[in-house]
């Protein structure tokens, strides 16, 4: 570490974590050692409950530095400069650069991208993660790539940090791996997920692509680079890959690998065998769900194992009807859907992305004819076609001959009456989705969906809570029984008060909706809490995602949101910064693993702690969700207590550390020992009787 810009403190050794941040040495050390003497004869015992203040954020957003406005594919909390504080990748997706926020003095952020990321900006970006997968005590980032607007995507990006200056060498170590389908509507790579498989200190990669017939792949780290392993390690999965999470049965048992499609599980694994043993039937998971959007793991009824819970938002079509006109996503399945109105004079009709549907699939009137249109903005920069429709035109009347659900095209045009009714009519024999927009200047009225109801797709959360016999699905009471469309779940203990909460990032197809925050009651079960307590989020472009840091260091988790979900063009909006205002005297203690036998990042570890007699587990799975990464820095509210009694590590490389008597309200790094790594329980504990701790 530099300094110690944010209360940063190292503990190396368990006898450590008596330090408090005095410095080491010299009459400091005597008095450290009195300290520890004291400490020994002394517990406290704290009876009172954590505080119940409300959970609030502020906006900082402008305040603290973030401008962009468009769209977007996750973001990643990392620590590229060694310096303590969380610094932010945003990918900003196939619209211009990537940035890279530095945290200069824990209120502001910088984008250091053009000074600090040396290779290729611009591309088709989708999720990405930090990890430090060469163990040379700097964090690197892999990000990968889609098919840059339905053409063959550009390769993949690892950049390798080399004192602070970030280099692509996706290419030369063998993890580039660009998508070899072109022409399809979107897709290509989609999250990256660390991981050590094997279990030799070096970080394997996973790489999700969910285009049919284009593999997700396991690669694993030999000499520095990378070599695809996945038919030799039983890794078979072939498209419709979103993301993929670790997780674990129990504080020692094996570690497990989820892989979530738009169907969750797709698959699960034990990892920890070559081959991969499959557990997808085994897990009491049920059937698989479709439409899981993305997932958080967490200890949420606080029983000592880790749970699921899923956010849903299916697919299907969706209708809005505004002051001056309407907004529409049709997405017909071997079907055909679309909408009608009434309008007179010229009417304005939009649609996008202008590669999905090109104006030769566009049909007009009786007489199928090409409408005439215009490039909206004119390229590069295109992000829809506007066509000017005119009921006095005697090419727009009527309907064009078709097959519904088998012919694949726009049909529409309007019949005799006064004001004419207008017909717009979306078929194609597979699944396909297309946005538009019908204005007029004299407005337009009697609008009225076809072959869907506008929405009425969306489900209610689920909350799979890992019992002795597998996953059992919670109830759906109080919070977890509203529907509700969100795309994106951030867990964290955001009160500090010994409880895992969640944040939902929400919307419909046509629209953004308010966030979703929701309190754990300490029992599993939820209570929404008014307004997202101040982070809500913008009523622009669509919601896509959150990542969970405190990238203050002040012990309270904020929130970063993006709101450029979806398909042009109705998915640009603003990148939030939500600052959580904390102040309800609840403690809290943040901690950052190295591991040394086990890979650095100690990716794997599970963590016990316990505080005022309650028991808390956590593990190190690298922070990752649907195409976006937490900062990885272990966060526990402590509700009143001020001292953790013990602090248990199981790290994996099959270790099992023990810390006691932490104080609260500090950062603290704790080092895998190596002794403790390679020894039986049983030379553990003499060495813990000798160590005095």
């Amino acid at each position: 570490m530099n300094g110690n810009p944010i209360g940063y403190y190292r503990v190396a050794h368990p006898k450590d974590a008596l330090n408090r941040g005095m410095p080491v040495g010299g009459r400091w050390a005597r008095l450290r050692t009195a300290i520890m003497a004291l400490a020994s004869f002394a517990t406290v015992v704290f009876l009172t409950g954590p505080a119940r203040a409300q959970i609030a954020f502020d906006d900082v957003t402008t305040a603290a530095g973030f401008s962009h406005f468009g769209v977007s594919w996750g973001a990643a909390w990392g620590d590229y400069d060694g310096d303590g504080r969380p610094d932010l990748w945003v990918g900003n997706h196939n619209h211009g650069p990537q940035s890279l926020y530095h945290n200069v003095d824990g209120q502001h952020f910088v984008d250091v991208s053009a000074t600090v990321l040396v290779g290729r900006r611009t591309g088709d970006r989708h999720g990405a993660e930090w990890a430090d997968f060469d163990n040379d005590g700097t964090e690197d980032l892999m990000s990968v790539e889609g098919n840059s607007l339905g053409f063959t995507g550009p390769p993949n990006q690892l950049y390798v940090n080399q004192g602070g200056l970030l280099t692509d060498e996706a290419t030369t170590l063998g993890a580039a791996y660009p998508n070899p389908n072109p022409f399809s509507a979107d897709g290509g790579n989609m999250t990256p997920l660390w991981f050590d498989f094997n279990n030799d200190g070096k970080l394997d990669l996973l790489i999700s692509n969910n285009k049919p017939g284009v593999p997700s792949i396991v690669l694993e780290q030999e000499n520095g680079a990378f070599v695809d392993v996945s038919s030799s390690v039983g890794f078979k999965l072939s498209g419709a890959s979103d993301y993929a999470q670790i997780t674990n049965l129990g504080f020692t048992a094996a570690p497990v690998l989820i892989d979530a499609s738009p169907a969750y599980p797709d698959h699960a694994w034990l990892y920890n065998v070559l081959p991969f043993h499959d557990l997808t039937g085994g897990l009491g998971l049920g059937s698989q769900l479709q439409r899981a959007r993305d997932t958080a793991i967490a200890d949420f009824n606080g029983d000592g194992s880790l749970d699921i819970f899923e956010v849903r938002h299916p697919d299907g079509s969706d209708l809005l009807v505004g002051p001056t006109g309407l907004t529409a996503t049709l997405q017909p399945n071997a079907s055909e859907v679309g909408f009608s109105f009434q309008g007179s004079g010229t009417i304005r009709m939009r649609t996008g992305p202008p590669n999905f549907l090109l104006p030769n699939k566009m049909h007009l009137g009786a007489n199928s004819t090409q409408p005439s249109f215009v490039a909206d903005p004119p390229p590069p920069n295109q992000i829809s076609w506007v066509l000017p429709l005119d009921s006095t035109d005697p090419n727009s009347a009527g309907l064009p001959m078709h097959m519904p659900g088998v012919d694949f095209g726009l049909y529409f045009g309007h019949d005799s009456s006064n004001p004419p009714v207008w017909t717009v009519l979306l078929s194609d024999s597979t699944f396909f989705t297309l946005n538009l927009q019908i204005s007029g200047a004299s407005g337009i009225t009697n609008v009225t969906p076809i072959n869907f109801t506008p929405n009425s797709s969306y489900q209610t959360p689920l909350l799979r809570e890992l019992t002795t016999k597998g996953y059992v699905t919670a109830a759906a009471v109080g919070a977890l029984a509203t529907t509700m469309g969100c795309d994106s779940v951030g867990a964290g203990d955001f009160d500090n008060d010994m409880n895992v909460d969640l944040y939902l990032v929400c919307n419909r197809r046509v629209q953004n909706t308010p966030n979703i925050l929701l309190r754990n009651l300490g029992n599993g079960t939820f209570q929404p809490v008014p307004n997202a307590g101040g982070a809500a989020g913008s009523t622009q472009g669509r919601g896509d995602s959150v990542a969970v840091a405190d990238y203050d260091g002040d012990g309270f988790l904020d929130l970063f949101v993006t709101n450029g979900r979806g398909d042009a063009f109705l998915n640009e909006g603003p990148d939030q910064l939500f600052h959580n205002r904390g102040g309800n005297g609840n403690h809290w203690l943040e901690i950052d693993l190295e591991g040394t036998v086990s890979n650095r990042d100690a990716i794997g570890a599970r963590i016990e702690l316990t505080a005022g007699g309650r028991v808390q587990v956590q593990q190190q799975d690298g922070g990752m969700h649907r195409s976006t990464q937490n900062f990885k820095r272990l966060h526990f509210g402590l509700g009143p207590n001020k001292t953790v009694t013990d602090l248990k590590i199981a790290w994996p490389a099959g270790g099992i550390q023990d810390l006691t008597n932490i104080s609260a309200d500090r950062i603290i790094h704790i080092k895998e020992l190596p002794a403790y790594a390679s020894s039986p329980w049983w030379v553990r504990r003499v060495m813990k009787s000798l160590s005095g701790f």
